[in-house]
């Protein structure tokens, strides 16, 4: 069967869960005693379905996403110096994947109907990575799959306090849960967090009415993540779209993103994001901002640490830097760790009425990330004149933007 893993190590694991439980995949690491160890993630009631064939058998015309399921009911597990410790089960996940084509292999063959088996790869689930804010890859991330533009999150991972297989819980308030929207990163962005991740909802995406803004921080005593800060506020329609009240469009001042794509090939998928400005006034000499990315979308950076970011025809004495700062790359275009939040001070001299291009930035997507919609929004927007004081703009809007990742045809 196509989820039986291969090799020795897996066939010991799956020798200490019994027939009964299915090792669907593992990651080994170090306790903090020095012991070798092993967290397993596995399925009871385990049955395999194709979402491609499923498709086609429907009757479906575009079938492009090649992916192999596995069902079931899912757990957690620990082993440490090769005894089975605990297992805690997941709840609210009842499907992951298992197979995916390949990243060379198109799922649109004309001359076929099915994947042959050597165009399949499988699904790696468990990478571990320090997510908490510590030294320890002990946490990894899943994922609830079936919505590639709006993705449940959780983590789950070994505790040294206590010594077993753990679920975080989120604490927001009162509520205590497991998953939540689009919060964790991939393996390979955790570290960015130091501890501390973002959520953004804004207005019209998915046909939200509300723009939120949600901040946990992780709790070491709760072991959990706990919500230091929410902001929320409604939306209401203006000309056919959905925008935050504060930003209703008197025309003062109107800036705006780009809309950029990116396609996954195999190899580095990049894009580049454009911010606009278009305004009334004639005597601004200066604009800031804080522009942040997705999780999944890195800006890159120049060899001397600075954001691969430049400006269109403004005046000289633009800059830019990550906030908080990065380290300085070795090599030009790479960044040392994934850096997903972008100041920017832009001297401007405008013509009114006229759109301008403020500047552009070059960003990275994860080569784990998926086919979907991936956020880029602007925070703390100041505008000053010519004499240094800050000018009230009302009309700031349009603040926010998507990057379109897709997996090639």
């Amino acid at each position: 069967m196509r989820y039986t893993l291969p090799g020795a190590a897996a066939a010991r694991l799956q020798a200490l869960l019994g027939r009964d439980k299915l090792l669907r995949d593992f990651a080994t690491f170090t306790t903090e005693r020095g012991e070798p160890a092993a967290l397993l993630l596995y399925v009871t009631h385990a049955h395999e379905r194709s979402e491609i064939e499923s498709c086609l058998d429907g009757g479906g015309m575009i079938c492009d996403d090649g992916i192999v399921w596995l069902d079931g009911n899912y757990s957690v597990a620990l082993v440490v110096g090769g005894q089975f410790v605990n297992s805690v089960q997941i709840p609210e996940l009842g499907s992951l994947p298992l197979m995916k084509y390949r990243s060379d292999t198109s799922p649109l063959a004309p001359d076929r109907r099915y994947p042959r088996p050597d165009e399949l790869e499988r699904v790696k689930l468990i990478e571990l990575a320090h997510y908490n804010g510590d030294s320890d890859s002990w946490e990894f991330r899943l994922q609830q799959y079936e919505d590639s533009s709006d993705q449940d999150t959780m983590l789950a991972g070994y505790s040294a306090r206590q010594r077993k297989a753990v679920l975080y819980p989120i604490i927001s308030g009162k509520e205590r849960n497991y998953w939540h929207v689009n919060l964790f990163p991939s393996a390979a962005h955790a570290s960015k967090g130091r501890g501390r991740f973002r959520y953004n909802l804004t207005c019209g995406f998915m046909g939200s009415s509300m723009q939120v803004t949600e901040e946990f921080t992780y709790d070491a005593d709760q072991e959990a993540w706990v919500r230091t800060r929410l902001e929320s506020r409604d939306c209401e329609a203006v000309d056919g779209m959905t925008r935050s009240r504060p930003y209703c469009p008197r025309a003062e001042a109107l800036f705006w993103f780009d809309y950029a794509k990116a396609w996954l090939d195999g190899g580095t998928a990049r894009a580049t994001i454009d911010v606009h400005l278009r305004t009334s006034h004639s005597d601004l000499t200066l604009v800031m901002m804080d522009v942040m990315f997705d999780p999944q979308l890195a800006v890159l950076q120049s060899a001397d640490g600075h954001p691969s970011c430049r400006i269109a025809s403004s005046p000289p004495g633009a800059t830019f830097w990550f906030n908080p700062p990065r380290c300085v790359s070795s090599e030009e275009g790479l960044t040392c760790q994934p850096a997903t939040e972008v100041s920017a001070s832009i001297p401007v001299a405008l013509k009114a009425n006229e759109d301008t291009l403020l500047f552009r930035c070059d960003i990275q997507v994860d080569r784990n990330a998926v086919s979907g919609w991936y956020q880029v929004w602007a925070d703390k927007v100041r505008v000053f004149g010519a004499n240094g004081a800050s000018v009230t703009v009302d009309g700031v809007n349009d603040l926010t933007s998507f990057v379109e990742v897709e997996q090639p045809f």
